[in-house]
């Protein structure tokens, strides 16, 4: 009882993790597809890494800028 009354709030997560939680999504998606070989997980991961593309573009764009 008293950790939850110490601690109401998740504790905040770093700006990373977003990227982070894409990059390990595609990890595991890739070892699907060499473990299955499924076209449903092969759109998935095409669908997810390019999103992960697209953020990190964005990403530099915006440092550059």
């Amino acid at each position: 009882m008293a950790e939850i009354q110490h601690y109401p709030f998740e504790p905040p997560k770093p700006p990373v993790w977003p990227e982070l939680r894409h990059l390990m999504y595609t990890m595991s998606m890739l070892l699907l597809i060499i473990c299955k070989k499924s076209w449903i997980a092969t759109i998935f991961n095409h669908v997810t890494f390019g999103t992960l593309m697209k953020l990190a573009s964005q990403r530099f764009k915006n440092q550059i800028v």
